[in-house]
């Protein structure tokens, strides 16, 4: 987990030395560089953190801006825009985040097993985090909170149409709702 958190800092370092150069221009391969460090926050790296004791505080910042690093990068926008962006999750990791796992004795770090990867929406269980788009990792939060708001007016609706009227294994309701 500790060489995770590592290696997600090199490749946040490495990127930002490559787009601080002044011929620098953001290419496919540094935005799916980009797009990955975002993946590999979300689901291996933060939840390892999460197991291990890290604030829920520090873990909502780097959140935060990992989801805005993914939002900016998924969009058409100026170099300076991602630089910011990723520079400010590059700090937080760096100025945080380890901070608080240094804290952490290193017998619990060695002892923790790895969690399971997480996935963006726990609420829809069989959609695996490889076919969610780059685009939409940045707003799994907000499409969470949407899904879970919404769960319960699904359950009812469903309740509804299977009970009170349509049923969709009845050729009955079938038939009389086509004519």
């Amino acid at each position: 987990m500790l060489e995770a958190l590592r290696n997600l800092l090199k490749e946040a370092l490495a990127i930002l030395s490559l787009l601080r150069r002044p011929d620098a221009e953001i290419t496919d391969a540094t935005m799916e560089r980009i797009h990955e460090l975002c993946l590999s926050w979300a689901t291996a790296v933060r939840p390892g953190l999460a197991v291990v004791g890290v604030p829920v505080e520090v873990l909502a910042r780097a959140d935060e801006l990992t989801s805005k690093l993914a939002q900016v990068s998924s969009t058409e926008l100026k170099r300076y825009e991602v630089l910011s962006a990723l520079a400010a999750v590059r700090k937080v990791l760096h100025e945080q985040v380890l901070l608080e796992v240094a804290k952490i004795p290193p017998a619990v770090l060695a002892t923790t097993p790895p969690p399971a990867p997480a996935i963006f929406f726990p609420e829809i269980s069989d959609l695996p985090n490889q076919l969610v788009p780059y685009p939409l990792q940045g707003w799994s939060g907000t499409i969470n909170k949407f899904l879970k708001k919404t769960r319960s007016t699904r359950i009812a609706s469903l309740w509804c149409l299977t009970e009170g009227g349509w049923n969709p294994s009845s050729k009955q309701s079938r038939t009389s709702s086509s004519s």
